[in-house]
């Protein structure tokens, strides 16, 4: 599995928060994750948008919203299915961005 498939992958479900995500996906995914946030602040910034403020900044909040934020607590509660923690620790996900770290590391029990 390389990081474009499953970025796809995480893409297509970012509401499905059941099932599991092995660690080789999970981090598959996170470098997804990276490289496209990289290239939409790139291509925001070449076309000058703003991101501070104005309707460039939402157009870009919004874009960052639907293709980083929602798959990746949908993969990270995934994840954490695969682990055998409850879902709603996806919750620590948002309070403490470390815990990403931490349950790509958990070796999973399914």
């Amino acid at each position: 599995m390389n990081p474009i498939t499953a970025y796809i992958s995480a893409i297509k479900q970012p509401f499905n928060y059941s099932g599991t995500a092995s660690r080789l996906e999970y981090w598959m995914c996170v470098v997804g994750f990276i490289v496209l946030s990289f290239i939409v602040g790139l291509v925001l910034a070449l076309i000058g948008v703003e991101i501070n403020g104005g309707a460039g900044g939402l157009i870009g909040l919004i874009l960052w919203l639907f293709l980083i934020v929602l798959p990746s607590l949908a993969l990270a509660g995934r994840r954490l299915n695969d682990i055998g923690w409850p879902v709603w620790l996806v919750i620590l996900c948002i309070l403490f961005p470390i815990f990403f770290i931490i349950i790509g590391i958990v070796p999973g029990n399914k």
